[in-house]
């Protein structure tokens, strides 16, 4: 398991950057896919997974603002740079890029938490946003806007999915 992982994340980190965010876009979907029947279970039997009810009354103009732009702008700044870039400054987190990775991830799912499910999800996908932003870190591109992007993608793909009728 250990192999695979080095050869999946040596096999990113020579993508390009748009390869690298498109992959990693796609791949917050792929994870997903063997959860399907849980989800499903899940709001059978114990309700809605949730999501930001504060935007319902907004038009659809600001829902797209808010969802791609000022939500993935803002939880970068604080998730995943903040988080990553303060607790480098403590000597116990320098070149601990795992922990720095979970603490992330376990911040960022706990934030999302619409419901326990939500926050699995949440701490699923802060896992790559933080692995991403951690690979960025010492490459020519901003590892901010990396994680931005990968965000904003995501959430707007998102966002058709849920909020346009498809009938």
């Amino acid at each position: 398991m250990r192999k695979l992982l080095i050869d999946i994340h040596n096999y990113l980190k020579n993508l390009s950057t748009i390869k690298f965010i498109i992959t990693i876009v796609i791949f917050t979907y792929i994870i997903f896919i063997p959860l399907i029947p849980i989800f499903y279970l899940y709001e059978k039997y114990i309700g809605s997974m949730g999501g930001a009810n504060s935007i319902i009354s907004l038009s659809l103009l600001s829902k797209i603002l808010v969802i791609t732009i000022l939500a993935p702008i803002l939880e970068t700044l604080i998730f995943q740079y903040g988080v990553i870039e303060i607790l480098s400054l403590i000597k116990y987190f320098k070149g601990k890029n795992i922990k720095l990775i979970i603490i992330s991830a376990l911040i960022f799912g706990v934030i999302h938490n619409y419901s326990l499910i939500y926050i699995f999800f949440g701490f699923t996908i802060g896992l790559l946003l933080a692995y991403s932003y951690i690979l960025y870190k010492n490459k020519d591109f901003s590892a901010f806007w990396v994680v931005f992007w990968i965000h904003c993608i995501r959430n707007f793909i998102s966002f058709l999915l849920d909020f346009i009728p498809l009938d």
